[in-house]
């Protein structure tokens, strides 16, 4: 008689089944949003910051021709991506410091074989957690910049750095 009961039972929609599909909704609606929509909230569809950033090449040998002109895409030479435009490029002499080895005192050198080459460069850049990005390449003050141009590879620190 107790299973005959229960055969003439129907199932109710109950708070526990609205519940149940709540939740799966919720989580498919998570995915959808991890997998789909994060890139642009994190910046990546964001607006670009103009930037101009300074790289120092230092040590360059004198006899190099540096043939970099204004314009020029400055790449990085592990991504091949690039990292901006070539706003301004000048050659100045290689200054080292060092000791007086009679005097004690410290002291600037010039180096005659070699030349230092600063390079400002353009680039549009996603401004986020406190440094800029150029096309996933990270760009600040102090970090190495591995450049490869036309006329110039090398490998520079940036020096300076300031939105436009």
């Amino acid at each position: 008689m107790v299973t005959n009961m229960k055969e003439n039972k129907k199932a109710k929609f109950n708070i526990i089944d609205a519940l149940f599909i709540l939740i799966v909704l919720a989580v498919i609606a998570g995915a959808v949003y991890f997998f789909f929509f994060r890139q642009s909230a994190n910046g990546a569809g964001s607006e670009k910051t103009a930037i101009v950033y300074t790289v120092e090449a230092r040590e360059v040998d004198s006899d190099v021709k540096i043939a970099i002109n204004a314009g020029d895409a400055v790449v990085d030479s592990f991504s091949l991506k690039t990292i901006g435009y070539v706003k301004e490029v000048k050659t100045e002499e290689s200054r080292y410091t060092g000791t007086d080895k009679t005097t004690g005192q410290k002291v600037i050198s010039v180096d005659p074989t070699m030349q230092t080459v600063v390079i400002t460069v353009e680039a549009d850049a996603d401004a986020e957690n406190g440094y800029y990005e150029v096309g996933g390449y990270r760009i600040g003050v102090g970090e190495q910049i591995n450049l490869r141009m036309k006329g110039f590879n090398g490998i520079g620190y940036c020096t300076a750095l300031w939105e436009e």
